[in-house]
């Protein structure tokens, strides 16, 4: 497989920001052909570079892309972990975007869960920090997931 190629290619060089982008390439195109077992494994090799880096920007998106992976694969329980652990370094940096991108994600993982008060908090912060940062697109998806959340949980 092509993929693979690239992957051993990356990792003969010995640099781990190639090795890094490499897995993470090929997690996300298994993710997208429903190959979650796969994608996960390699999004794992990628998040282990990144965090050698000490690149948390990267870390954080990447326990975000295996958080979605692990929701594909309805294993909620995980993604959310994975989500905490990309927040947790979102808030370490001050990151607001990335807060509020995994906010919004966690969010939509709590609803597919069925936990819809955890829902309803995560995309009410998601829209706290998108209207903070002034970004309208990111506003609109939060009110959107927001109101679905309501809606699931019965608010009219």
């Amino acid at each position: 497989m092509i993929g693979e190629r690239a992957v051993n290619a990356a990792t003969s060089t010995g640099h781990s920001l190639h090795q890094a982008v490499a897995h993470q390439m090929l997690g996300d195109a298994n993710s997208n052909l429903g190959l979650q077992t796969e994608a996960i494994a390699h999004m794992c090799q990628a998040l282990l570079a990144f965090r050698s880096l000490g690149d948390t920007r990267s870390e954080s998106a990447q326990l975000g892309r295996i958080a979605i992976a692990y929701a594909r694969s309805h294993r909620f329980e995980e993604a959310i972990d994975r989500f905490h652990e990309a927040l947790a370094l979102d808030r370490g940096r001050g990151d607001r975007m990335g807060e509020g991108m995994n906010l919004t994600n966690l969010g939509v993982v709590f609803q597919r869960a069925k936990r819809l008060s955890e829902a309803i908090t995560a995309h009410t912060e998601a829209l706290a920090i998108a209207e903070e940062v002034g970004d309208l697109g990111r506003k609109a998806i939060a009110l959107g997931n927001l109101a679905e959340a309501l809606r699931l949980a019965g608010h009219t």
